[in-house]
């Protein structure tokens, strides 16, 4: 039976930093080009960028999440959410976390212009010198379009932060949130949390979890929205370590489960299994006793395909990226509709040269579609999905600098979006978040050392 647990929601108090100055101006098997050719949408010229972070402070912070509004691209990392104008990088507003503190997870996609953030404030962890982390505690709700926060909710009265609070335990150092359907999903350890849309009223909440064997509760880790409502992802026991739940946004009502057990996963550890996508549903497995895979789950939550992490087209890089601020899971991999599109691990050329390939999987069947490679000596990656093509991004070397691709996810046909780009900005696609604006690529990133955010033309 669910128990409502009323969480307060108050004004923020803090508003956006104004608009500052600008970003600096910069200037199957086959290889691309050898398909169907694309007229050119990009310049290969930079339009803007913004660098870097200086400092060790870099080290530790992350990538939250980046969207596209009309006119504008917005970043968030733990220290701030930054809106910037799409044309000219001036800076349209900034809003930093409530109280000082850090922002600890956002709702990877927006819904009706604004986005969630969960923030917390930061310690001195007690057994580790000079090392920090964050207690994160509440919710705030960001309109993308004016940097107006709607509302702050504040999570200390569910059952999981008061179960922490009575063991002496910590709160999570990150948040995973989603927004359907009128809610706000905040997966919340022991706690799944809907709040309200409207006010950040608590609408539900799901606690003492437990695991199939009923004998001990679960974690949630993770959650995405779909078209079967709040896909959650828990962490469990070792006899059946994961288990994914899907739950009526609205309402808190349990839709579906299904509890995967180690033989499933090639693993007794719940923990490094994120979702990838909810529609459909598609769960990242990285490597544990044995190879990785994708699993995907049909309407009610069965698995219906496996994508192994090894095959005819060789191994799939299923390497984590953007987690040195702990933030959410995120790998080379994109989703839509039918299609899976993902890049092999890189193979060496040389000592200084490697090359790998794209891989589009069609879900129903969990076979590849098509394989291609875009350089013999640079890697690719891919960046996001257009319609019924995707865009990839050769990371570039000296020779073949960085270059944007757009190929059909039906047979991987297309080719180049226009000239290559700067050797400045060599290898930095590599590990980025993008977002396509439709006459422009933005990329944002925490683990380049020389930009954190650009939009190239």
């Amino acid at each position: 039976m669910l128990v409502l647990v009323v969480i307060a929601a108050v004004v923020l108090v803090i508003r956006p930093w104004g608009g500052g100055g600008g970003g600096d101006e910069a200037g199957g098997g086959n290889e691309a080009g050898s398909g169907e050719g694309t007229a050119e949408e990009l310049t290969g010229k930079v339009g803007w960028q913004v660098a870097a972070d200086s400092g060790s402070a870099r080290d530790l912070s992350g990538v939250l999440g980046s969207w596209s509004v009309p006119g504008a691209v917005v970043r968030a990392d733990d220290a701030a959410i930054v809106s910037r104008d799409a044309a000219s990088g001036e800076q349209r507003w900034g809003l930093r976390p409530p109280q000082g503190g850090k922002f600890c997870g956002v709702s990877q996609e927006a819904s009706d212009g604004v986005v969630a953030l969960a923030y917390g404030l930061e310690r001195e962890l007690p057994y580790v010198k000079n090392l920090r982390t964050v207690d994160c505690s509440g919710v705030v709700l960001v309109d993308l379009a004016t940097g107006k926060t709607r509302w702050q909710a504040d999570l200390s009265e569910t059952y999981s932060a008061k179960t922490l609070r009575r063991i002496g335990g910590s709160r999570p150092r990150t948040i995973s949130l989603a927004i359907a359907e009128g809610t706000v999903a905040v997966a919340y350890y022991w706690s799944m949390v809907g709040l309200s849309l409207d006010d950040g009223a608590t609408r539900w909440e799901v606690k003492q979890f437990p695991t199939k064997a009923g004998d001990s509760t679960c974690v949630f880790t993770d959650v995405l929205v779909g078209p079967a409502g709040a896909v959650t992802l828990a962490s469990c026991d070792r006899a059946h370590p994961i288990a994914l739940v899907s739950f009526d946004p609205g309402t808190g009502k349990q839709r579906w489960r299904t509890d995967l057990s180690a033989a499933e996963l090639g693993s007794e550890m719940g923990s490094g299994k994120w979702l990838v996508a909810a529609d459909p549903v598609v769960v990242a497995v990285p490597k544990g006793d044995g190879p990785g895979k994708y699993l995907v789950l049909g309407d009610t939550g069965q698995v219906t395909t496996t994508i192994s992490q090894t095959g005819s087209y060789g191994t799939l890089d299923m390497r984590a990226i953007g987690l040195s601020g702990g933030g959410r899971y995120r790998y080379r991999t994109v989703v839509s509709g039918d299609t899976l599109v993902t890049a092999t691990e890189a193979a060496k050329v040389s000592d200084l040269r490697d090359t790998n390939s794209l891989v589009a999987f069609d879900l129903a069947s969990g076979r590849p579609r098509w394989s291609k490679g875009l350089s013999k000596t640079s890697t690719t990656v891919p960046a996001v999905v257009d319609r019924d093509t995707v865009i990839a991004v050769r990371t570039g070397n000296y020779e073949e600098p960085p270059q944007a691709y757009r190929l059909k996810l039906a047979d991987g046909s297309g080719g180049p979006m226009g000239p290559a780009y700067g050797r400045e900005l060599i290898y930095t696609p590599a590990n980025c978040l993008y977002r396509f604006t439709g006459n422009g690529l933005f990329l944002v990133s925490n683990l380049d050392r020389k930009m954190s955010a650009a939009l190239l033309r």
